[in-house]
């Protein structure tokens, strides 16, 4: 696991989660040495102490989180068939209904559920063209957690549950999970079923879970796709032979900060080291295209607001923007769309996973409209955060955000694994092996008065 000191990284040591992890967690209640009910009493002990100053929590169903504990535990003792995700506790963003929530519960924690997981309630979402998360970053209470799945992002890393799921649009679930210090992943176009998800922009809005681990995301991710049980499989594994790796030169490496810059190089070798073997990929620039994706995004939303623009705020000038574009325009903005991905297709023809940053630098304070880049300038929040993710944003590609490290100011900063549409388990499998070489971060600092897991 690395640190950055100043701008050179150090090797730290390997800390305990807080509790168990999702694969972990199952493991344990299969072979009945924890009960579900004292997972969730575990969980539900960091969210009573911990979620009042870190706000990561929307709603809490306390009463049916006993309930699924209590069913959970019944089944085990009966020696009933147990899912893979049988007593594990997960939360999920509030844009999603859930069992309990009063909305029709969505297709995605509906299939947590039906695999045994205990849901315990949902978490914040901000306005989804904002930065104003209302939950707080537990590695610096003053700076922001990051974009709408904030809050989830929040919950794992701070053990409040092992697993949440988010929406990634233009990097909704990665930005978070980066600046958190957690691992979340943006799903291949149309991987998991979005059905119940309130959905600001359908072209690219996906459904990503976030845990501490790669192997607990590639969990999640069996049960939310079943067609990918084979990703699953190939992110226990910790080698990388065969992958074909490359680390792109030109935009994706530009205002970085020189530690992730060095993050980047030094997951290249890691892979190397494990049997990846390196090439070299070029990603057009115009898979960067802010306004392609800002005016689609504008275009989803003025469809799906029906009536007058809200007066005021970013939803409300997504709508006017899009009830502009007319229908020829639209259909210029489609072919582009169609024509990046088939360029997109090229450029990682040859290539399995491509290894970029996630966001050029570590979290801004919770209040800032700019920020301090790589280079020394200072530019908006909105425009410095997202602009690594756009391109697996527009290519409908699989992203894999995992923690690199953390900065001279304490804050975590990841590297992103990037696969073609449809390469999945390539990207799961890169993390995983670069995972298991440099371990996990450590637990924010503020939290080490809790009582730690203890089965």
């Amino acid at each position: 696991m690395r640190e950055a000191v100043g701008d050179t990284p150090t090797v730290v040591g390997q800390a305990d989660p807080a509790g168990p992890g999702v694969v972990e967690a199952a493991r344990l209640v299969r072979e009945r040495l924890v009960s579900p009910v004292e997972l969730l009493d575990f969980r539900l002990d960091r969210i009573r102490v911990l979620d009042p100053d870190l706000r990561a929590f929307d709603t809490l169903d306390v009463d049916g989180a006993r309930r699924a504990a209590r069913d959970a535990e019944r089944a085990v003792l009966a020696g009933l068939p147990l899912g893979p995700l049988h007593g594990v506790p997960i939360a999920c963003k509030r844009l999603f209904g859930t069992a309990g929530s009063g909305r029709r519960e969505a297709a995605a924690p509906a299939a947590l559920r039906a695999a045994g997981a205990v849901p315990v309630g949902t978490t914040v979402a901000p306005d989804p063209f904002g930065f104003d998360s209302p939950a707080r970053n537990p590695w610096d209470p003053s700076r922001t957690p990051g974009w709408s799945s904030g809050g989830s992002a929040v919950a794992v890393a701070a053990g409040l549950v092992p697993a949440a799921l988010g929406s990634d649009t233009v990097g909704s679930v990665r930005i978070p999970a980066a600046l958190c210090g957690v691992v979340g992943m943006r799903p291949s176009r149309g991987r998991i079923d979005r059905r119940g998800l309130a959905l600001m922009a359908r072209t690219f809005d996906e459904v990503g879970p976030l845990a501490g681990r790669v192997e607990d995301v590639a969990a999640l991710l069996g049960v939310l796709d079943p067609r990918a049980h084979p990703a699953a499989a190939h992110a226990r594994a910790t080698d990388a032979r065969g992958l074909r790796i490359a680390v792109p030169a030109g935009p994706f490496h530009e205002r970085c900060a020189p530690y992730v810059t060095a993050a980047v190089a030094d997951a290249a070798r890691i892979l190397c080291a494990a049997g990846a073997v390196a090439h070299e990929a070029h990603v057009p620039d115009d898979c960067f295209d802010g306004d392609l994706t800002r005016i689609l995004i504008a275009v989803d939303t003025a469809t799906r607001v029906r009536g007058p623009a809200p007066p005021h705020g970013p939803i409300g000038a997504a709508v006017r923007l899009g009830q502009r574009v007319g229908a020829a325009e639209r259909a210029a903005l489609r072919g582009r769309l169609g024509d990046l991905r088939r360029a997109w297709a090229r450029a990682t023809a040859h290539v399995d996973v491509l290894v970029v940053p996630t966001v050029p630098v570590p979290a801004a304070t919770a209040d800032a409209t700019h920020v301090r880049h790589g280079n020394g300038g200072y530019e908006s929040v909105t425009a410095v955060y997202p602009r690594l993710c756009r391109p697996a944003t527009l290519a409908g590609a699989p992203a894999l955000t995992v923690p690199a490290g953390l900065s001279p100011e304490g804050l975590p900063f990841a590297v992103q694994f990037v696969g073609a549409a449809g390469g999945d388990a390539a990207v799961l499998r890169a993390g995983t092996a670069y995972q298991a070489a440099i371990g996990p971060l450590p637990h924010p600092p503020g939290l080490a008065g809790v009582r730690p897991w203890s089965p």
